[in-house]
C-alpha cells in the first residue's frame, strides 16, 4: 500500500469513530446541539474528499528520481549518503571510505642495530647501521583488489624493493596475488621482521629466497582459518624484480607450495598449536648460486657460506611447529635440501633450530592465518 492509500484510511477511521461517537455524544442532547454536529460531520465529509481528491492527483504524476547520493529509508523519506574518509592512526595511517569499498594505509619502520662482539678465528667489527628503514602503501580497492607496495632505503645506500603486488580476493575458491612477494616457505621466514622474538632470523634462513616475482593462489580461511595452503610459480630474480633470460626454457624458475594446519587452539589463541609442511623445487639451470648467513648476527664474518658454484636444480622441503602456551612459546623447523651441481654428485644438506619465548608481562604470541602475528 503507498502513502496516500494509508493517510486516506486514516481519514475514514477517524471519521467512523467521530460516527460512532455521536449517539453517545448526543443522546440527551438539545436539538440544536445535535444539528451543530451534524453540521460538523458533513464538513469533515467534504474535507475528506477534497484531501482523496488531491492524493489522487498526486498518485497520477510521475516521481522525481532520488538525488544522486541519497537513499530512501523504511518511510520512503530520502536521506543523504557519504563516501568521506575516515582517518584514524592504527599502526600507521590509514583512510577509508565510508562504505569501507576503499582502504589506505601509510606504514614503515625503523630498525636501528648497534653490535659489538668477537667471533673465534672471524671478523666481528662493532659499529653501528640501520638495519631497516621502509616505508610502504597499501590498501584495497573496490573491497577485493589488494595492493602492497614497500621499499627499504637500507642495503649499502643502494635500497631495494620488499612488496610490490596486487591480488584479488573475490574469487571464492581462493585469492590470487601477482607481483614481486615471499614466496610460501618456512615460518620464521614468514614471520614480520617486527615479530620475530630475535633480531636476526636463524641460519635457516640461508637456503630460503626472500622474495622473487611470480603469480601465487591461496586460501588463509579454510575451516576458520584452522588450514591455510598456498601454492605459486616464481621467476629468480634481484632485489629489484628484475630477472631476464633469452628464452622462457632457459630456468631459473620456482614451483613452491605450504600446507599449514592449526589442531589445537583455546582461550582465543592463548594456547595453539601450530603444523606445517612446505615445499620448492628450484630450476637454475646450471646458474650461479651461493648459500651463506650470518646467523643471529648482521655483520660480521659468515658463519655459513658454500662459496659460489653452479647448480641444475635444488629441492627444498621444510617441517615446521610452534606451541603458544599463555607467556611461552616454542617454535621449531626443519629443512632438508638436495642440490644437484653442475660438476660433482648430488649434496645433501640439512638444518634445523629451536627457538623458546615467555613474556614477563603475561601476554602470548599472537597468531593469525598460519602465521605469527603483530
Amino acid at each position: 500500500m503507498n502513502n496516500a492509500g494509508k493517510a486516506r484510511n486514516r481519514i475514514r477511521l477517524l471519521v467512523a469513530a467521530v460516527l460512532l461517537a455521536l449517539p453517545i455524544a448526543v443522546g440527551h442532547a438539545q436539538t440544536e446541539r445535535e444539528k451543530w454536529l451534524e453540521e460538523q460531520v458533513q464538513a469533515l465529509l467534504q474535507r475528506v474528499d477534497q484531501l482523496e481528491s488531491r492524493l489522487q492527483q498526486v498518485e497520477g504524476q510521475p516521481q522525481p528520481a532520488q538525488p544522486a547520493g541519497e537513499l530512501a529509508d523504511a518511510t520512503g523519506t530520502s536521506k543523504p549518503t557519504s563516501n568521506e574518509l575516515t582517518w584514524q592512526w592504527k599502526n600507521g595511517l590509514s583512510v577509508s571510505s565510508e562504505d569501507g569499498a576503499y582502504q589506505f594505509k601509510v606504514g614503515g619502520r625503523i630498525h636501528s642495530d648497534w653490535y659489538m662482539g668477537s667471533i673465534d678465528d672471524g671478523d666481528f667489527p662493532d659499529g653501528t647501521r640501520f638495519r631497516r628503514a621502509r616505508i610502504n602503501l597499501s590498501g584495497r580497492i573496490y573491497e577485493d583488489i589488494e595492493f602492497r607496495t614497500e621499499y627499504d632505503f637500507t642495503g649499502d645506500g643502494g635500497g631495494n624493493f620488499k612488496d610490490v603486488y596486487m591480488g584479488y580476493t573475490g574469487w571464492e575458491p581462493a585469492s590470487l596475488r601477482i607481483g614481486y612477494m615471499k614466496e610460501p616457505f618456512g615460518l620464521e621466514q614468514l614471520t614480520s621482521a617486527n615479530d620475530i622474538p630475535f633480531m636476526e632470523r636463524g641460519l635457516t634462513s640461508s637456503l630460503l629466497s626472500t622474495r622473487e616475482t611470480g603469480l601465487m593462489i591461496f586460501d588463509e580461511d579454510v575451516w576458520d582459518q584452522r588450514i591455510t595452503w598456498a601454492v605459486g610459480v616464481y621467476k629468480n630474480t634481484n632485489n629489484f624484480g628484475d630477472g631476464e633470460e633469452d628464452d622462457l626454457e632457459d630456468g631459473n624458475w620456482d614451483l613452491t607450495a605450504r600446507l599449514t594446519g592449526l589442531p589445537w587452539y583455546e582461550d582465543e589463541g592463548r594456547k595453539l598449536l601450530h603444523l606445517g609442511v612446505a615445499g620448492s623445487h628450484r630450476d637454475w639451470s646450471d646458474e650461479p648460486m651461493r648459500l651463506r648467513s650470518r646467523g643471529t648476527f648482521s655483520r660480521g664474518d659468515y658463519l655459513i657460506d658454500t662459496a659460489t658454484f653452479n647448480a641444475d636444480t635444488f629441492d627444498l622441503l621444510g617441517a615446521e611447529a610452534a606451541l603458544v602456551y599463555g607467556p611461552a612459546s616454542l617454535q621449531a623447523e626443519y629443512f632438508y635440501a638436495d642440490v644437484d651441481p653442475t660438476f660433482g654428485g648430488s649434496q645433501s644438506i640439512h638444518a634445523y633450530y629451536v627457538m623458546g619465548s615467555f613474556f614477563l608481562t603475561g601476554v602470548h604470541r599472537p597468531y593469525k592465518a598460519g602465521i605469527v602475528s603483530r
